[in-house]
């Protein structure tokens, strides 16, 4: 994968790297709670992959382009997230849903903390 926006690998990454030690916090909690609060952290950072896949792939000067683009990959994060809940609640029944969803919700929260962790380039 290409990536050339290093402000979606700094999202990307705080996304894993905050999967990774809140799996590791819940590990003290059992081992299902911790694959849980995984899996629920992966069900936020696969859709994101693919949506930072599909925005970096094609750049466009054209605004309806571009639009129509970010429509697209928007819709299929949602459709992927929502599948892979469905995918998860039906198939693995040892899932804790509440360790779930505390992953789930600690990766969105890293996405949304990640940029504003950046570096302010206009003090340079």
């Amino acid at each position: 994968m290409a990536l050339k926006n290093t402000l979606i690998k700094r999202v990307l990454l705080a996304q894993a790297v905050t999967t990774c030690i809140l799996a590791l916090v819940f590990l003290s909690q059992g081992v299902i709670d911790a694959l849980s609060v995984l899996l629920g952290g992966l069900i936020c950072l696969m859709p994101n992959l693919y949506m930072a896949r599909k925005l970096t792939a094609q750049r466009s000067a054209d605004p309806s382009k571009l639009m129509s683009t970010f429509y697209a990959a928007e819709f299929g994060k949602i459709f992927i997230t929502m599948a892979l809940f469905a995918v998860v609640f039906i198939t693995q029944h040892w899932v804790q849903p509440l360790a779930l969803l505390v992953g789930f919700g600690l990766a969105q929260v890293a996405q949304w903390v990640a940029p504003l962790l950046e570096p302010n380039k206009s003090n340079k």
